[in-house]
């Protein structure tokens, strides 16, 4: 007790043991992680309340960090965690803590954490983008390079401060103290100036009892949030992980007409897309390829399409078996917002980006997201065909198309990729019910022969015969080029071309043809003038097929119609493709909503009328009809 006591008189130096500094330092880096949890868990409960504190948590913390750590610094001389331990700070020169100690403490224990968690998270995101093949500035790239460095020479630094603490060789036991000339000492013992009778008889002010109420209630945070630091150590966590797995949720009902079939086109499975999102219906599929003896269950792409699933929603819950032939998926709220994905390189940034144009109209917030990947493929349709003919079917439910913008910033051919794209979505409480009932006549054919990493003739090539073919129909054909270099062009060599054409009424048809992989070229290489040939007779193919809409996307237009407003929508399209049947079929499982298919070509031509056989000319025309089952995006903001 003498030893202990002897702080007060102030020619003799009290240094605290090493146990008692490091308990102080551990208490210290435990506030931001434990509160961090606090506020995670309030988020989770009420996003719409507490869901900025997440994306703004560092500054938050900096508020806190800087009202506590500066009301501990100037009545107590010590930080809060300091002040836990009964520990206090004092100058090695003077003797006190004078304000200039106390001002140099405070940027030290609150703004220079603050700005060390803002440079590691700029480098971790400056690391990311450099492993995906994006440029990325020497002056950042030699920064998140010597980062860890500096962080393990501080650490050792730190760790010779402790050994030379506990040797008696220095007063200070951390590199930050010893820069500011300070010292550890023991906080004076002060006794309690007041009781609860005192305040009742109005004896004691009210600031006083506010500053004790603050210090306890601090003190006992500290001692809780110590509590949860054990409480989440990796032991703890790995007897928690031998618990057993609880039960997968009941199966919808109707899961079980989907074993092995995709819930969208009852072929094949592929993955859940759009209807059980935008349904908000779980669904389960099982037996995923299980007869492959390589590679079964779900794939990377697919797996990959989860992923991006679960970044544009809030609250999905998927599961998925060890084996990875079956899954249970559970669509959460449609959010939106800003979102980077790297898409997987066994399929085409078109196979993610369909999914985003059907789902972005009834997102909480305006969809604004960059892909990277594979920008032209033929497994699925490319970036190009999406923009060219995709989007102005969106545009006709949306009446104002303000906001909805699709980029191609890099190429990627397969099997490299390196492409990137940005696509803006807005979002609208509700779509229109419209009417699109007669195919007009085509005015003019455009296009873009695009090649990375290869010679630009094989890009002119192609323009000169897919130009023979289309100026035999129409005099205004412009297909231009496109070459992109260096990063711009990806990581593997290729070309292709698409063509466009335009309707008076602002119909779009498209047709494109890529060249073969260099895998696949062995032995048969892809000849630009074939190629150029080959998007010239497609493209003339789906004039034939005509309505107002390209076969590619009648899914699409189908499924607009049928969250529309509640009213009559008419469209005129094509001979279904299967893709479009099996669609219906779902529209009706997931909605309950049934379309009225006429022959529009039968009925036109019961009437004589030459003008409108000329219209309707081409391939047998069907007249989808239905009512919306009204959807309306209760999510969107109020402006």
């Amino acid at each position: 007790m003498a030893a202990r006591g002897a702080h007060i008189t102030p020619n003799v130096e009290v240094k605290p043991s090493l146990f008692e500094v490091l308990a102080a330092d551990s208490l210290n880096g435990t506030f931001y992680p434990a509160i961090k949890r606090v506020v995670d868990f309030l988020a989770t409960v009420k996003p719409t309340a507490f869901g900025g504190l997440v994306r703004y948590y560092d500054e938050f913390y900096l508020l806190f960090n800087s009202l506590t750590q500066g009301y501990y610094l100037k009545n107590y001389g010590g930080s809060l965690a300091e002040i836990f331990y009964g520990l206090a700070r004092t100058s090695l020169r003077s003797k006190t803590f004078t304000t200039p100690d106390r001002n140099w403490s405070f940027v030290v224990l609150v703004l220079v954490p603050y700005i060390v968690r803002k440079l590691e998270k700029a480098c971790d995101r400056w690391r990311e983008d450099y492993e995906n093949g994006k440029h990325v500035p020497a002056n950042r790239k030699l920064l998140f390079r010597l980062l860890p460095y500096a962080k393990a020479c501080y650490e050792s630094v730190k760790l010779v401060h402790y050994v030379s603490y506990l040797a008696n060789v220095t007063r200070t036991h951390s590199p930050s103290l010893q820069m500011l000339r300070l010292g550890l000492t023991y906080l004076p013992e002060q006794e309690e100036s007041w009781s609860f009778r005192d305040a009742l008889h109005g004896q004691v002010r009210v600031a006083t009892m506010l500053s004790s109420a603050l210090l306890r209630w601090l003190e006992l945070s500290a001692f809780f949030l110590q509590f949860i630091e054990w409480w989440q150590t990796e032991a703890n966590i790995g007897d928690l992980s031998k618990l057993p797995i609880p039960d997968a949720p009941e199966p919808d009902a109707n899961a079980g007409k989907y074993a092995n079939v995709c819930p969208i086109c009852l072929q094949k499975h592929i993955i859940p897309t759009a209807v059980s999102v935008s349904g908000g219906k779980a669904i389960e599929v099982r037996e995923i390829r299980p007869q492959r003896e390589t590679n079964p269950g779900l794939q990377e792409y697919e797996t990959n399409l989860l992923q991006l699933l679960d970044k544009v929603t809030n609250g999905t819950i998927t599961r998925v078996d060890r084996d990875g032939c079956s899954f249970v998926y559970q669509p959460g709220l449609l959010y939106g917002g800003i979102i980077h994905h790297d898409c997987s390189t066994e399929r085409g940034i078109g196979y993610y980006l369909d999914m985003l144009v059907a789902l972005g109209p009834f997102c909480k917030k305006p969809l604004q997201v960059t892909l990277t990947g594979v920008t032209n493929s033929k497994e699925s349709p490319s970036v190009d065909h999406i923009k060219a003919s995709a989007l102005p079917a969106l545009k006709r439910f949306l009446v104002v198309d303000e906001g909805l913008e699709l980029k191609i910033l890099k190429r990627g051919i397969m099997p490299g990729g390196g492409g990137e794209i940005t696509f803006r979505c807005p979002v609208r409480k509700s779509l229109k019910a419209i009417q699109c009932t007669k195919q007009t006549m085509v005015k003019r054919i455009r296009g873009t022969a695009y090649c990375c990493k290869v010679s630009p003739a094989m890009a002119n090539r192609a323009v000169e015969h897919a130009k023979g073919v289309m100026l035999n129909f129409l005099p205004d054909v412009y297909i231009n080029t496109d070459q992109h270099k260096g990063k711009r062009s990806g990581n593997s060599p290729g070309y292709g071309i698409n063509l466009v054409a335009e309707t008076t009424d602002g119909t779009m048809f498209a047709a494109e043809a890529i060249c073969k992989t260099m895998e696949e070229q062995q032995g048969n290489p892809s000849i630009p003038e074939d190629l150029g040939r080959e998007a010239g007779m497609k493209l003339l193919d789906e004039v034939f097929r005509g309505g107002c809409v390209d076969s590619t996307f009648q899914w699409l237009v189908a499924l607009y119609m049928a969250l529309a407003q509640k009213d009559v929508s008419k469209f005129l399209i094509g001979p279904l493709s299967q893709y479009t049947i099996h669609f219906l079929q779902h529209l009706r499982e997931f909605f309950g909503i049934t379309f009225k298919l006429e022959n529009a070509n039968g009925e036109e031509g019961e009437e004589g009328d030459d003008r409108e056989d000329e219209e309707l000319s081409g391939s047998n025309k069907v007249m989808l009809t239905c009512v919306g089952v009204g959807y309306s995006n209760f999510s969107k903001r109020v402006n």
